[in-house]
C-alpha cells in the first residue's frame, strides 16, 4: 500500500516533516499509530495554591522575568518567571525558542502543565499557554504525546487532528464488526486522538484487533503459498566434545535435547525459524554456541545480534573460550569499534575467513557482508526492530533463524507478532534458590543495612526505574539512589550505571563490579538482559510497581546464577498484584501468562519494537477475534496491505498478486 506523505497533512512543511521523521514517523498512517502517552482532564486540574509535586495545574500568571534562549548539549532552553497572586513559579521550555517571542514581561497568560517542586520552589516544564482572556480554551480531555520536546504538544495535536482524514478502511468486514461488537475503525482513532473521555481502552482494543487481523491474514497466506528452500547440506558429522572440553560444565539433558532439535531443523530443506525459549539462567548461550559450532564445522558462517554492548562482549568472551583450539575464528563488532578494526572484520567476513561475527546493532550495517551466512541468531528479538532483524537474515541466502528468548511470550502472542515459528524450551539449570520479598517503606533502611552487612561476602544490584515525563524525555533516578546507598556502603565500593552513559563507560563500571572492586551496582534496566555476574546474590528493585512482570523476572534472574541462595527485594509503597505474582512464582512461563492476563500483550514487546504501540491492549480475546476475522479478509481488496506485512516481516519470497 502506498503510504500517504506527511506533507499531505495540514501544517506539515519540510521542517516539521524532518522533526516527525526524527520520531520515526514517516507517513500519515504511521502518525495515526503514534498514540498518546497519557490523557489529562483539564477540568480536574488543581489551582496553583494547592499544587503538589506531579500534579497538573491551570493558572493565570503575569510574566515578571524571562531569559534569552540558551543551549545545553543538544537542548535549546528558555526560562521565564510568572507571578500568580503572591506565588512565583519558574517556567521552562525545551526546544521551543519561539516561546520567548510570544511571552511579554508584564502581560498575563493562562498556563497549564505539570508541577515540579525543586528545593521548595515551583517549576513547570513545557507548559501550554494562551492569553489570559482565552483561558476557556483549557477544557476537556487533552492527549499528551511522547514527542520528546521536538514538537510542541499543541502543534502536534493540530497536526494529528488533520491526519485523521487519512484513517484507512478497515480490513475487517462489516459483518464481523457487527458479530463481534467492534466499533468502527475511524471512530476508534478519533476516540484516541480527540477523546471525549479518558477511558479509551475499547478504542485501543479495536485498533489492536485491526493490526492483528492484518498480520494473521498475511502470515497465513505466506505460510500457504511460500516456502523457502535452502541449497545447503549438512553432511559432516560433528564432534561437540571438541568444544565442550573447553567449558567447566556439560550441557544438561534439556540443553542437549534442544541442540538435537535445532540440528534436525537445520538439516531440513525449508528454512528454519526456531525460537529457543529459556527462562533466565537456563543456558541458552551454550545451546546457541553448539548450533554455531555445528554450522561452522559444516563449512558455513554464523552471526549473533545482541541488544547491548555489555551482552555482546559477554557472548564474545564465552564463544572465544568455547571455541579455543578448534580453529574457529570469532569477531566482535560494536558501535564503538574503531573504523580500522571494523574494516578488518568486514573484509574477513566477506572473504569467509571469519566464521562467526558477534555484535550489537553494528551487525546490521550494509557494510558487513558474508561469504556464506547460514545461521542468524537474534538474542532477545523483541529488542530489535523487525527491519533490523531481517537485514541480518538477508545477509545470507535463505539463512536459518534462531531466536533466543528469555522473555517468555505465550505462543499465540509470539505468532501474532512474528509469524509461525517452532518453539523449543529449555529448563533452568538451578531452580528455587531465589527468595523474593516485598519491602515496604518502613523496612527500607533495614534492607540497606542488610546489604551493608553482607557487602564483603557478596555483590548486590540496586535497580532504579527509568523515568520519562509525559513527552517521553528520560530523567535518571539513579543519582538519588546512589546518594542514599552511600549512607550505608562506602562510595568507593558503589558503581553507577545508566542508559545515558557511553558504552565504554558502562563496560568499565561492569568490569569493576564483576572483578569485585565495586560490591554494589546501582543501575537502571540496562542490566536486565543477559548480564552474568555469577557471584551476585542480592538484587533490590526500587519502585518495583513501575515495572512489568516480565522485566521484574528478568532482573531477578541476574542473581543466583551459580546456584547460591539469593535474595530479590522489591520496594514499593503501593498494593500491586504483579508483585504478589512474582513472590509466589519463579517459573518465567507462568509469570508471562499472568502478565498477559494482567496487562495484555504490549508490555511483552517493549516500546522499541515496531508496531508495539498498536498491540498495547492485546488480550486472549482480541487474539481470538482477530484469528476469526482473518479467515474472511478480502485478500484482493487489501492485497497491498497484506503485501506490506509480508515484506515488513520477510515472511517469504511471495507476494499476493
Amino acid at each position: 500500500m502506498s503510504k500517504t506523505p506527511l506533507t499531505s497533512i495540514k501544517g506539515v512543511a519540510d521542517a516539521v516533516e524532518a522533526k516527525l521523521k526524527s520520531l520515526s514517523i514517516n507517513s500519515a498512517e504511521e502518525l495515526l499509530d503514534f498514540f498518546p502517552k497519557q490523557y489529562i482532564d483539564l477540568s480536574a486540574s488543581v489551582p496553583l495554591s494547592d499544587a503538589e509535586d506531579g500534579s497538573y495545574c491551570l493558572f493565570d500568571g503575569v510574566i515578571t522575568d524571562k531569559s534569552q534562549p540558551w543551549k545545553k548539549n543538544s537542548l535549546q532552553i528558555f526560562n521565564a518567571t510568572a507571578k500568580s497572586g503572591n506565588i512565583f513559579i519558574r517556567l521552562v521550555w525545551f526546544n521551543q525558542n519561539y516561546v520567548s517571542k510570544r511571552l511579554e514581561i508584564g502581560k498575563e497568560y493562562a498556563f497549564f502543565g505539570k508541577i515540579k517542586i525543586r528545593n521548595f520552589n515551583l517549576e513547570m516544564a513545557n507548559p501550554n499557554f494562551c492569553k489570559s482572556e482565552e483561558h476557556d480554551r483549557f477544557t476537556g480531555i487533552c492527549p499528551i504525546y511522547p514527542t520528546k520536546g521536538i514538537i510542541p504538544q499543541g502543534s502536534f495535536r493540530n497536526i494529528m487532528k488533520d491526519a485523521l482524514k487519512f484513517v484507512p478502511d478497515s480490513i475487517i468486514n462489516g459483518e464481523n464488526e457487527r458479530k463481534f461488537g467492534l466499533m468502527h475503525i475511524k471512530d476508534a482513532y478519533f476516540a484516541i486522538h480527540c477523546p471525549q473521555s479518558k477511558d479509551v481502552k475499547e478504542a485501543y482494543k479495536r485498533i489492536a484487533t485491526e493490526k492483528l487481523t492484518e498480520r494473521i491474514a498475511a502470515f497465513s497466506y505466506a505460510k500457504e503459498k511460500g516456502k523457502t528452500i535452502k541449497n545447503r547440506r549438512y553432511d559432516k558429522a560433528v564432534n561437540f566434545d571438541e568444544m565442550l572440553k573447553n567449558l567447566p560444565f556439560l550441557p544438561t539433558d534439556s540443553q542437549s535435547s534442544a541442540v538435537t532439535k535445532i540440528v534436525k531443523n537445520l538439516k531440513k530443506e525449508e528454512r528454519m525459524n526456531t525460537v529457543l525459549c529459556g527462562d533466565v539462567g537456563s543456558g541458552k548461550t551454550l545451546v546457541a554456541a553448539m548450533a554455531c559450532f555445528f554450522v561452522i564445522r559444516n563449512g558455513y558462517q554464523a552471526a549473533i545480534a545482541a541488544p547491548t554492548e555489555i551482552l555482546a562482549k559477554q557472548h564474545y568472551s564465552f564463544f572465544v573460550k568455547a571455541f579455543a583450539d578448534t580453529g574457529i575464528s570469532v569477531g566482535l563488532i560494536l558501535g564503538s569499534t574503531p573504523v580500522a578494526e571494523k574494516r578488518k572484520i568486514y573484509s574477513a567476513a566477506s572473504d569467509g575467513k571469519l566464521d562467526l561475527v558477534i555484535g550489537t546493532h553494528a551487525v546490521f550495517s550494509d557494510k558487513l557482508k558474508f561469504a556464506d551466512l547460514a545461521l542468524a541468531i537474534a538474542d532477545e528479538q523483541h529488542r530489535f526492530g523487525v527491519a533490523q532483524r531481517n537485514s541480518l537474515v538477508e545477509k545470507g541466502s535463505s539463512a536459518d533463524v534462531l531466536t533466543l528468548s528469555a522473555t517468555p511470550i505465550p505462543r499465540t502472542m509470539y505468532i501474532a507478532a512474528y509469524g509461525e515459528a517452532e518453539f523449543i524450551t529449555i529448563d533452568r539449570r538451578v531452580k528455587g534458590n531465589i527468595k523474593t520479598s516485598i519491602v515496604p517503606p518502613k523496612k527500607r533502611a533495614d534492607m540497606f543495612g542488610y546489604v551493608a552487612k553482607r557487602c564483603e561476602e557478596t555483590k548486590t544490584y540496586v535497580i532504579a526505574p527509568k523515568i520519562f515525563d509525559a513527552e517521553g524525555i528520560e530523567s535518571e533516578s539513579c543519582e538519588e539512589l546512589y546518594k542514599e546507598i552511600s549512607h550505608y556502603v562506602p562510595k568507593e565500593k558503589i558503581g553507577l550505571m545508566h542508559g545515558k552513559m557511553k558504552a565504554d563507560e558502562k563496560s568499565v563500571v561492569m568490569e569493576k563490579f564483576r572483578d569485585g572492586i565495586y560490591r554494589v551496582l546501582v543501575a537502571t534496566t540496562v542490566v536486565e538482559v543477559g548480564v552474568d555476574v555469577p557471584d551476585a546474590t542480592i538484587i533490590i528493585i526500587t519502585d518495583a510497581d513501575k515495572f512489568g512482570l516480565a522485566a521484574l523476572h528478568q532482573l531477578r534472574g541476574r542473581v543466583g546464577r551459580n546456584g547460591d541462595q539469593s535474595y530479590c527485594f522489591l520496594t514499593s509503597d503501593k498494593e500491586c498484584d504483579r508483585l504478589n505474582v512474582l513472590t509466589a512464582n519463579d517459573d518465567g512461563f507462568k509469570i508471562a501468562e499472568e502478565d498477559f492476563a494482567l496487562r495484555g500483550g504490549g508490555e511483552m514487546f517493549g516500546l522499541e519494537q515496531a508496531g508495539a504501540s498498536s498491540l498495547k491492549y492485546v488480550t486472549a480475546k482480541t487474539l481470538k477475534i482477530a484469528s476469526a476475522c482473518a479467515e474472511s479478509v478480502d485478500k484482493e481488496r487489501f492485497k497491498d496491505r497484506i503485501n506490506d506485512v509480508i515484506r515488513e516481516f520477510s515472511l517469504s519470497d511471495v507476494t499476493l498478486g
